[in-house]
């Protein structure tokens, strides 16, 4: 929905209800918007716990959920920050953790903005804060996933760890484009 140019804005909590309970006269003059509506990155920040990251391999974590038809999220970029306790995972060293978009027609979900966190860096005993790497278009075909949810997973299900037991925190800066 297109902001009209020259609108002015009274700034709600999301818990208020927006319904417009004036004349119809004064109802025809008032629309509701949300921060979305504006175009602007939004940030998410997403604990983890060491189960849910042990889980990975049958159960990605959501980070930003659908959006609604005809909408679509696009990443711009995204941190990782690891606080060591005291047992190191074992994932892999060539295999990948990542932001996938979730339900997409191909697996693991490849689309046009994807990022990457090589496993090598969740097996250290220290803590880690790092930048997402972006791969951009994997595959030619790739795109956006319509109504689709942003999710922490891994690259094919076959990816594993056994132990570990320190949480993460995943930081997303994304839009939402219709």
């Amino acid at each position: 929905m297109p902001i009209p140019a020259g609108t002015k804005f009274h700034g709600v909590s999301p818990s208020v209800d927006t319904t417009n309970r004036g004349s119809v006269v004064a109802n025809s003059n008032r629309d509701a918007y949300a921060i979305e509506d504006f175009g602007l990155p939004v940030i998410t920040v997403v604990d983890i716990t060491p189960a849910q990251i042990l889980a990975l391999n049958t159960t990605p974590i959501e980070l930003v959920p659908p959006q609604g038809e005809g909408k679509a999220i696009v990443v711009l970029s995204a941190s990782i920050k690891m606080t060591f306790n005291s047992v190191a995972y074992n994932f892999d060293d060539d295999d990948y953790l990542g932001l996938f978009m979730y339900p997409c027609p191909t697996l693991p979900s490849y689309v046009s903005f994807q990022y990457f966190v090589d496993s090598i860096h969740f097996n250290s005993s220290s803590d880690i804060w790092l930048s997402f790497l972006r791969w951009g278009n994997i595959f030619s075909s790739s795109s956006l996933v319509d109504n689709g949810s942003l999710v922490f997973g891994v690259e094919s299900p076959e990816i594993v760890a056994t132990v570990g037991d320190s949480p993460i925190q995943i930081t997303v800066e994304y839009m939402i484009v219709t």
